[in-house]
Formats: structure tokens, sequence, C-alpha cells
């Protein structure tokens, strides 16, 4: 039916018990309204392209009111009369929001981070921890376009962890999120870089916590367990167990790097040498280890635990490596009765007993590996350097494995006070 349309007829038309009524408004040409008996009401027009006759969806009603339905007739009709397809224009519009939707999927910022980690960062020391740390500051934007993110949100995501109280941890964040968004710019996968402009870090205040030698010994003692002794199979303290307790002592014993000795392997054992490769270290230099007598017994334990010898020294008990845990840390600060220490406080209480027992700075810090000490001399007088202090550094961790099992006191006499 045809009638010249109202805005009061829209509204008041009732929709028919089945099917559908159509009215053709014969103020503009071709419009028509439609109410289904679901009460769906739309606006069409007629018209024709290429010589055929086609319906095309202007909108919906109420959202499109008669006036505008009218307006949109009027601005198609002009289109089809100039030759235009529209059909053809809405299909080439929504096939470029999708190239363009894939394309800033394809560079959401969780993509690029894999890229990231496959073509550089998982040849960095640590880089799977690092990985976790970014994509916790950046999970609010994983999915985002990489071109989105901000200077804005990449500070709050520091200030968070800042804020959670670990200011050591905000700025080491900061600056894998700033060398994340400098790699994503330079590889072309973003337009620029976001990180460049983010706040300053903020001040680390060192840690001036230095075990004494009775705290070194409950903390030793708490990883024997009732029964138990060193590196035995048999530990069962609350908190420890066969791998980990042997693990701490090793750390106190050796003052390496957790990262480093968790990742330890038997092919790596040389003697009474710990021969680590570079790309197992920290500052990525190969590095020796004098395993002093006490360690070496440690090991032989840890051996009978680990298949005669294949693979991590120390290792879970599904074969993977060991990683920190905080329920662990506490319960070994509770059952030590040792309050504020961290397994990285381990390292500055050899340094400082070593220096204090008239070791050189110089031996201490190729003890510790630490990179400065390396990065003093050119590569030929490092290398000799190493080697020369090999004697020095065997004397050095010697002299603190026996100071360090002294404040322990003899094994059987723990056992014994545990109750063995």
């Amino acid at each position: 039916m045809t009638e010249r349309l109202s805005a009061r007829r829209v509204e008041t038309l009732k929709p028919p018990e089945t099917g559908r009524i159509e009215v053709t408004d014969s103020e503009a040409r071709g419009l028509a309204y439609r109410v289904t008996a679901g009460g769906e009401r739309t606006w069409t027009l007629r018209g024709r392209v290429g010589g055929k006759q086609v319906r095309f969806h202007l909108g919906d009603y109420p959202a499109m009111g008669l006036s505008d339905a009218r307006d949109a007739a009027t601005e198609l009709r002009a289109r089809l009369r100039r030759g235009e397809d529209p059909r053809a224009v809405d299909m080439a519009r929504k096939a470029a929001e999708l190239a363009e939707a894939g394309r800033r999927e394809a560079g959401s910022v969780g993509n690029v981070l894999t890229q990231y980690w496959d073509l550089h960062l998982h040849e960095k020391a640590n880089a799977a921890t690092w990985r976790r740390a970014i994509e916790r500051a950046l999970v609010a934007h994983i999915s985002k376009p990489m071109e989105d993110l901000t200077t804005l949100e990449l500070d709050a995501a520091v200030a968070a962890i800042r804020k959670a109280g670990k200011p050591v941890q905000a700025n080491r964040v900061r600056s894998h999120l700033r060398t994340f968004t400098k790699w994503a710019q330079e590889k072309g996968l973003a337009p620029d870089d976001p990180g460049k402009a983010m706040a300053k870090r903020s001040e680390e205040l060192g840690r001036d916590r230095v075990l004494e030698l009775d705290e070194l010994a409950a903390i030793w003692k708490a990883t024997l367990g009732p029964g138990g002794q060193s590196g035995s199979s048999v530990q069962r303290a609350p908190g420890q167990g066969p791998v980990w307790g042997p693990f701490i002592r090793f750390l106190m014993l050796t003052g390496q790097r957790f990262g480093d000795a968790a990742g330890m392997e038997w092919s790596h054992v040389v003697g009474d040498n710990w021969n680590q490769p570079a790309r197992g270290t920290k500052n990525r230099r190969p590095h020796v280890v004098h395993l002093a007598g006490a360690t070496l017994e440690l090991l032989e334990t840890q051996r009978s635990e680990t298949n005669a010898g294949i693979g991590l020294v120390f290792q879970t008990p599904k074969g993977g490596k060991l990683k920190s845990s905080d329920r662990r840390m506490r319960k070994l600060r509770e059952e030590a009765g040792v309050a504020d220490f961290t397994l990285h406080d381990f390292r500055t209480a050899l340094a400082t007993h070593l220096a204090g027992m008239g070791h050189p700075e110089g031996v201490v810090d190729r003890i510790l590996n630490h990179a400065a000490s390396a990065s003093r001399a050119s590569t030929v007088a490092r290398a000799y350097q190493r080697n020369d202090l090999l004697e020095q550094r065997k004397t050095a961790l010697e002299a603190w494995s026996g100071t360090l099992l002294k404040s322990v006191g003899p094994i059987q006499e723990v056992e014994q006070q545990n109750g063995r």
C-alpha cells in the first residue's frame, strides 16, 4: 500500500499477526516502511543497479525516523543516478575495515612481544623471567595494537610495581619495557617509541643486610630438617625438600646467583670446578667456580638423587629447573628464626666475610662473577686474570667453606640436635 507517511503513522502502525506489513511513502519515491510480526521496523528503498531492481536497507526505526529516512532515500537515489553501486562501495569499505583490523591484530602488543622474544630476548640472560615480567606489566594492553600503546600506560605499569613495594624490580621492568618499545620501532613494528619518554627510574636504596655467621648457621640447620643430614634424600623439613635444602646450602657455600645455580648441569662439573658456559651466566661471560670439599660432598648426594648425574644438578621431581618461591622462603625464615633475608644476601655475606678474612676484593669479585671486574681490562688481560686468580679463588672458597661449617658445627652434632 502507498500513502503519505507521517511520524504519527510510522509510530502507531501495528505489527501484523503473521508476515509483515509494508507501506510505501508517496512523498519519497521508492521509500518503504516495513513492520514484521516480530515487531521489527525498517526502512528500505527500491532502486536499479545495472538494469536490475535492488532493495537497499536504509536503517531501523526508531533509530532512523521518517525525516532521516526520506533524506537517506534522496541521497541514495542521487548516487544511483550517477551510476554508483552502493553495495560495491560497502563491500570495499568492509574489506578495508577487515584488513585494517587484521593488520592491527597482527601488530598487537602480544604478537610483537612474541617476535621480540623469538628474535631478541630469548638469547639474553634470565630471558624467560623477564618475558614473564613484561607480560605481567602489559597484561591490560596485550591485545591492543602496538601503535596505540602510550607512554602513560607504560609509566602506570611501572608505578604499580613500585607501589607494591618493589622499587628495584620496577626499575628493571622499566628498563626492559624501554628496550622492547625501542626494538619494536627499529624493526618497523611500531610507528614510534612510547618508552623513550617514560618517567625517570626511581631511587634504589641498597640493602644493608649482611648475614652474620650465627644467622647463616641457623639457616643451614633449617635446611637439614628433623633427622636429616647435609644433602640427604631423607630430609623432610617443613618448607624444604631433598632438592631445595641442598640447593640453599650450595648457594651459601659458593655465593653464586640463583639463576646460574638453577641452570647448573652435571656436564659443567669437571673435577673440583664448575665451569659455567657464557650462555648460562647473567653477564654472558664464562665463569669458573671452585667447588670446595664440602660442596663436592653435597653434589654427590644430589647425583644419587638425579639419575646418576644426568642433566640438571638441582631439578624438580619432573626434571625441570628450580624456581624461586615466596612460600618456601617464608617457611625457611620461620624455620631458621632469621627475618628479612633473601637468597641474594648469601652473596653479600660471602663477600663481606671473605673481605674481613683478608681476601682481596678482586678475588672476591671474580668469585661472584661481577661484570665490572671483568670489564676493566682487555680480552687477553681478562683471560689471564681469570686463570691467574683461580688458585686465589680456590683458597678463598675453601676458607669460606671451613668458616661456614665451623659456625654450623659438626654435622653429627646437628643431626643429634635434630633428633637423629
